[in-house]
């Protein structure tokens, strides 16, 4: 044998050995890897490819079906494959590709037709996303092909979309195309027109809750991934989050799991207004007491006579169903989504309280210097129907103080009693919690300002390509006018964590045109409409769609209003029955 078989053959010996050294990617990771190609390409598709047959499929159904159809494709050239059959009727111009196979630009360029004189083009413009919320809406905009600035623009058909899938694929398309009359060039497999589809009555297939809920979080991530609007303010990992996602789907047993599922998902985003509910869930209730986050520990605020028996304002909890109070806290926490910490240990305390009807949990806590008790509770009560106690919706609170409780005071209440708001030397404004009033965005600011005063600012997200590339803000706000009778009190404003979204724009008003002192805590950092939307199987996925800034311009999620005196409760002003953020302000417009 010669020399250079023998190297040959000592080169192959040591390939082999390698290879089977070498981990293999296990069948869990491989269909994960399908998943996830999957989940990327049908959100390119659903959101960014503008064909008709694409404009009239129902998504949902086509999850469904994608997941089925690639979830066990073995090699990465058939998941490649499968997945060009899968969507070539819907967007014949997508191509997928593996990584060794990739296509010359000239196989892949979307040639135009020889005449474009008489043609428009046609891609997606999407004014947040439109879902079910009418203030957001997704339009197929169309312009003349021969138009001069259609090269280079959103709507060119020559420019092509490029991105990686994942599991060794690749994906290549076109996000605007031809369009002849009513006809989207080239025309897929199924037949359908420009116009809106109608609405159909869909159903899906009872025999297969694990691919539902795979295909629920396919659609899921996709409508965060391309429109969530605040990606680059928070450490979201929202790939990673698809993973795990959908690796959990896999396997949960019912739809209380993959319910935490989903809401471990949406806790990714950081975003407080997002939520995750099910058609299917039980009416929640309470336990018959409230309780704060107090000097770094879970205190009881209030309690129901007769429902909680032997616990007392000011008694500290140590542990909640045999789990210390800060370990049971935590666990709750990993499935709150919330911009700020004070606001996800408020919802969590929320939550560590609620359940179904006649659930009961053991409550041990230590009272003054060391006396253990153990109290067993039943949840009996609807959520925040315990609270801690406040004056009267509208109250003199000391002789020429009136108290005004924003949370609780009708608009009618307020506005029969602006004659003896007028006549008071301070007044105390308290927006703990979210203001029940209708115009509760701008109530009693009218009535406080001699000059008209603007909104936070408003940004509505624009996209027209995938993966938030390129995304353009309308910014717009509102104005509010001045409104007799003008109430000249000195004012001072209460808030803290409970306070968000609407309040937090009452708040952002009061804080920039420094309308009055701000007692209390930070509120809760999330403003902005939401865009909530129902996934198969009757998931309803609550999310913030538009962005919000200070007035400034300076970013607001996740910082909020800030107060101007700082002031927190304490152990001891509980037991006492104190509520020291009204006596603070009391203070300050104390004549």
């Amino acid at each position: 044998m010669g020399f250079l078989p023998v190297c040959v053959l000592a080169v192959f010996t040591l390939q082999a050995e390698l290879t089977a050294l070498a981990p293999s990617r296990s069948d869990h990771e491989r269909k994960l890897d399908n998943l996830v190609a999957f989940t990327k390409l049908f959100g390119y598709v659903r959101y960014f490819y503008p064909s008709n047959e694409a404009y009239s499929t129902d998504w949902d159904e086509f999850a469904i079906t994608g997941v089925r159809a690639i979830e066990g494709s073995p090699t990465d050239a058939e998941l490649a494959n499968k997945l060009g059959e899968l969507f070539h009727p819907i967007a014949p111009l997508v191509r997928v590709h593996t990584r060794e196979n990739r296509p010359n630009d000239s196989e892949i360029t979307y040639q135009p037709p020889r005449d474009t004189s008489s043609l428009k083009v046609l891609a997606w413009r999407h004014h947040g996303v439109g879902l079910d919320y009418p203030m957001y809406r997704s339009i197929r905009e169309s312009e003349d092909a021969t138009d001069p600035d259609v090269a280079g623009s959103f709507l060119d058909p020559t420019t092509l979309f490029r991105a990686d899938l994942g599991g060794g694929l690749r994906v290549v398309m076109p996000c605007a195309l031809y369009l002849d009359g009513h006809t989207t060039l080239p025309s897929g497999k199924v037949k359908a027109t420009v116009a809106p589809p109608s609405v159909q009555q869909r159903s899906h297939p009872q025999d297969d809750d694990r691919t539902e809920r795979l295909a629920a979080v396919v659609l899921a991530w996709n409508v965060l991934q391309h429109f969530y609007p605040y990606f680059d303010v928070v450490q979201a990992d929202w790939p990673a989050a698809l993973r795990e996602a959908l690796s959990a789907a896999m396997k949960d047993a019912d739809e209380r799991a993959f319910l935490a599922t989903l809401r471990k998902m949406i806790s990714a985003l950081d975003d407080g207004h997002g939520w995750v509910s099910h058609s299917g869930e039980s009416a929640r209730y309470a336990l018959p007491i409230a309780w704060a986050w107090i000097e770094s520990h879970l205190v009881i605020t209030a309690v129901m006579p007769n429902e909680a028996i032997g616990l007392k304002p000011g008694d500290v909890v140590t542990r909640v169903g045999g789990i210390a109070a800060l370990d049971a806290l935590r666990a709750e926490e990993t499935y709150i989504s919330a911009a700020t910490p004070q606001w996800r240990r408020l919802r969590a305390m929320r939550g560590l309280a609620a359940g179904k009807r006649f659930t009961g949990v053991d409550v041990e806590v230590r009272r003054g210097e060391g006396e253990m008790q153990t109290v067993g509770l039943l949840r009996t009560v609807k959520p925040h129907s315990i609270v801690d106690p406040r004056p009267a919706q509208i109250a003199e609170v000391e002789p020429g103080v009136i108290y005004v409780d924003l949370d609780r005071v009708e608009e009618s209440t307020f506005v029969a009693a602006l004659p003896k708001l007028q006549q008071a030397k301070g007044i105390v404004f308290d927006l703990r919690g979210y203001p029940v009033m209708r115009t509760g965005y701008i109530f009693p600011i009218p009535h406080l300002i001699d000059e008209p005063v603007d909104s936070p600012r408003w940004l509505h997200p624009v996209a027209t390509r995938p993966d938030q590339t390129d995304v353009q803000f309308n910014r717009s706000h509102w104005t509010v006018e001045p409104r007799e009778p003008r109430l000249r009190a000195k004012v001072v404003y209460i808030t803290d964590a409970s306070a968000i979204s609407a309040a937090e724009t009452h708040m952002s008003i009061i804080e920039h045109y420094k309308i009055a002192p701000i007692v209390g805590e930070p509120t809760a950092g999330t403003n902005g409409d939401v865009n909530p939307f129902v996934l198969p199987g009757g998931y309803r996925v609550v999310w913030t769609g538009l962005r919000v800034e200070k007035h400034d311009g300076s970013r607001f999620h996740g910082v909020g209003v800030l107060p101007t005196v700082p002031c927190s409760r304490t152990i001891e002003g509980v037991r006492a029955g104190r509520d020291e953020l009204l006596e603070r302000a009391i203070e300050i417009v104390r004549p």
